[in-house]
């Protein structure tokens, strides 16, 4: 079993602890295996290994719960981006990895959707602790250790407006690391996806 304790969901049963790291779940963090929220409530609602809270089992519902508190509380104790007069982003707001200001993220729940539907279909996904807006998809069958990821995921935020400029941002970060880029939201509770490239007539 996976227990919930220290606002962690974590393994510390060697067996079960590879069992989750070969099925491309989880991290490795001394002897134990920690899993993500959206990892732990995948695991829970397929039976793969049950999560617990002292006594109780937890349902997808009470770990997405748990999990959205624990991100809050994460996110408050970082400083909020500053800005100036016009209401924009200062200079030393949090930024991603190329530049842009970082958003709110969708829900847990939408991002359980989106991530529920890629396991589902046989994708190993890689979650990003920083920057959190992107993950990792690794092709159809493919482990997290045999190739690497193909796609890169961005959730788009509440707010986001598509423009030239934040369709080049997600090109230009997908291209740097070798991948095809992906943005990915909920809309009617299904998940969809767009995948934007840039290319030239021959």
């Amino acid at each position: 079993m996976a227990e919930y304790k220290g606002h962690k969901f974590l393994s510390s049963n060697e067996s079960e602890a590879l069992r989750l790291l070969q099925c491309g779940l989880g991290r490795r963090e001394g002897k134990d295996v920690i899993l993500h929220p959206l990892e732990a409530a995948y695991v829970s609602q397929t039976s793969l290994l049950p999560i617990m809270q002292g006594k109780n089992k937890m349902d997808v519902k009470k770990i997405l719960i748990e999990g959205e508190k624990h991100l809050s509380e994460k996110n408050k104790k970082s400083p909020a981006p500053a800005k100036n007069k016009k209401n924009k982003p200062a200079k030393n707001a949090r930024k991603g990895a190329n530049g842009e200001v970082i958003a709110k993220l969708p829900s847990l729940q939408e991002q359980y959707a989106l991530f529920k539907h890629l396991r589902e279909r046989g994708r190993v996904v890689r979650l990003s602790p920083s920057p959190p807006q992107y993950w990792r998809v690794h092709a159809r069958g493919v482990g997290r250790e045999q190739e690497r990821a193909q796609t890169l995921i961005f959730l788009l935020p509440k707010n986001w407006q598509a423009s030239l400029k934040s369709i080049e941002v997600q090109i230009t970060a997908a291209r740097q690391l070798r991948m095809e880029i992906v943005l990915a939201y909920v809309q009617n509770n299904e998940p969809n996806w767009i995948k934007l490239s840039k290319f030239a007539f021959d």
